[in-house]
């Protein structure tokens, strides 16, 4: 989504015309945006912005890059307090912690309670700046196996699940894209 309501923005998307799909989530700030499309703090500020003003419920995707697992907490903090800086208080949301290191084919999931704990920080950070709590979900290599294992997490929330959701959404047409659930 750019964010921007409308303007020469090819290959991007406005807010309204998501609206005009039926469109009620936006997920910003994936990694892969980051690395590829140059994403940064400041343009996921304006996107997280722009989509609140139109009412659609962002999905912010966070998360810290290899080199950078011994300052994950404090990338995560400056990640999320730079998204939400001009989020109006009690803004509903969701967070998508996935660090960058444990998405795509060569991805390795994160130890369940390595990602509790940068789970806790983020939703710590996300509710003094919110003033409510806010779902955060777990992302990165989640699959049959190691689901259970996640979603038993106390600050885990909820799984966003990726290249392991392609044959389930051949196989089961009709289930809810979003859904937050305790079950695997």
């Amino acid at each position: 989504m750019h964010w921007q309501d409308e303007g020469p923005w090819t290959g991007e998307i406005s807010a309204p015309m998501l609206l005009d799909c039926g469109v009620n989530f936006v997920e910003l700030g994936h990694s892969e945006r980051r690395t590829h499309f140059v994403e940064t703090d400041h343009t996921i500020r304006m996107k997280v912005s722009a989509a609140l003003k139109h009412g659609l419920t962002p999905l912010i995707c966070v998360g810290e890059k290899a080199g950078q697992i011994n300052q994950a907490d404090a990338v995560l903090e400056q990640q999320v307090r730079s998204a939400l800086v001009h989020a109006p208080r009690g803004s509903e949301l969701l967070i998508a912690y996935e660090p960058a290191w444990a998405i795509g084919k060569e991805g390795v999931a994160a130890e369940p309670e390595y990602a509790d704990a940068r789970q806790a920080r983020i939703k710590s950070v996300a509710e003094d700046m919110l003033e409510i709590s806010t779902p955060s979900l777990y992302g990165g290599s989640v699959d049959a196996d190691n689901c259970a294992q996640f979603i038993g997490q106390p600050a885990v929330d909820g799984l966003f699940i990726g290249r392991a959701a392609w044959p389930m959404t051949r196989t089961l047409p009709s289930a809810p894209r979003f859904q937050i659930t305790r079950k695997c």
